[in-house]
């Protein structure tokens, strides 16, 4: 698409590892990426504990992550909710690794055809989807442990916020992979000229949550939950729009 004669920018909103990654994978295809954190992950105090027959299912990487710093099992089947987070268990050295198709209704799917036993959710505090309500309803065993927590950040970047107010009509694109996230955006964003950004969504759910989405110059969304996904909708808009 030749993004890196004219990069468009994006603004990374993930928080670390995950931002550093993304800013990686979107330079890497041309794209100019801009730092937005609006989340800072911290890991609690709290211990897991695991019963004799337990799986372990996972809605985020972060979860991935903070559990294999706290326990060493990795011979656990383990259940993740999209490739991103199932990437990380393998890169942790968890044996068995089961991915589903990147929504909590899918994961609960996938854990209840299995038919492994009772389940651990591993996730933040604040969640996306009821993953154990759902496998409750398709009568699995669950329980849920919370093991980090997911702070939101004060205020954009300055960078970020000059990139919104100058950057060029269509070819500034902010990442959005949660609802949680795309409502923190647009309350840092409440004062501010949304025209000429555009809203990169993960999924539909996503989009759904950005309460005013006629603010934005274009909203795209993935058509499947990846990063590679979510990038190859924000440049195909580009590309649709000439811009």
């Amino acid at each position: 698409m030749g993004l890196s004669r004219n990069p468009p920018t994006l603004l990374v909103t993930r928080p670390e590892p995950d931002g550093s990654a993304l800013a990686a994978e979107a330079e890497a295809r041309g794209w100019r990426p801009v730092a937005a954190p609006l989340m800072r992950i911290a890991p609690l105090d709290a211990s897991v504990v695991i019963r004799a027959g337990e799986s372990l299912a996972f809605t985020s990487a972060n979860g991935v992550r903070v559990f294999a710093q706290k326990r060493p099992e990795r011979a656990l089947t383990v259940f993740c909710v999209g490739p991103a987070s199932a990437d990380v268990a393998r890169a942790a050295e968890f044996e068995d690794v089961r991915t589903a198709g990147g929504d909590v209704e899918a994961l609960a799917s996938l854990i209840a055809e299995a038919r492994l036993g009772p389940v651990i959710h591993i996730g933040g505090v604040d969640r996306a989807g009821d993953l154990v309500g759902e496998l409750t309803r398709l009568g699995v065993e669950a329980r849920r442990e919370d093991v980090y927590k997911a702070e939101e950040v004060s205020a954009l970047s300055e960078a970020a916020l000059e990139a919104i107010g100058r950057g060029e009509p269509g070819r500034v694109w902010v990442a959005l992979f949660s609802p949680r996230t795309a409502r923190i955006f647009e309350r840092a964003t409440a004062a501010q000229d949304l025209g000429r950004l555009g809203a990169a969504c993960l999924s539909a759910n996503v989009a759904a949550a950005l309460e005013r989405r006629e603010r934005y110059n274009r909203v795209a969304i993935a058509a499947a939950p990846s990063t590679d996904a979510l990038l190859a909708a924000a440049e195909a808009e580009i590309a649709a729009g000439g811009l």
